[in-house]
């Protein structure tokens, strides 16, 4: 069973992505967060396979945050969404090895069905285990 963490504070946003998902996969589990405070335990609990995060909720610290979360679930599929082009914050993603970064104003909903259906078949998705401590 493929499990879904979206993690927005877009109420909006991640009821429409969330509902969209569903519609498409609906043999797989969706949960969701929206609060900065709540991202670790709910990747913890929930154990996702693959990840919506939006990294605007992270107010300081973006770049460690990001990266925390892959040293913590190196197998975890992380896509963002972001409408920052910055190469500040490129340089970011690509240090907290996101998955795949999306562009908010260039992706459709077609498109976003159509690259988690591609990470769904043509990935091999492992349940996300903590990163070995000690």
């Amino acid at each position: 069973m493929i499990k879904i963490l979206l993690i927005d504070n877009n109420d909006i946003f991640r009821e429409m992505l969330r509902d969209m998902l569903h519609k498409q996969f609906p043999a797989v589990v969706i949960d969701e967060a929206f609060s900065e405070k709540e991202v670790f335990k709910k990747i913890a609990d929930f154990r996702p396979h693959i990840l919506f995060l939006d990294l605007q909720l992270f107010k300081k610290n973006c770049a460690e945050r990001a990266c925390k979360i892959r040293e913590v679930f190196p197998d975890l599929i992380i896509l963002t969404f972001t409408s920052n082009d910055l190469a500040e914050y490129r340089r970011i993603l690509t240090q907290a090895k996101i998955n795949h970064v999306l562009p908010k104003d260039m992706w459709t909903g077609k498109e976003i069905l159509s690259l988690v259906k591609n990470i769904i078949t043509n990935q091999e998705i492992n349940q996300p285990k903590p990163a070995a401590t000690g």
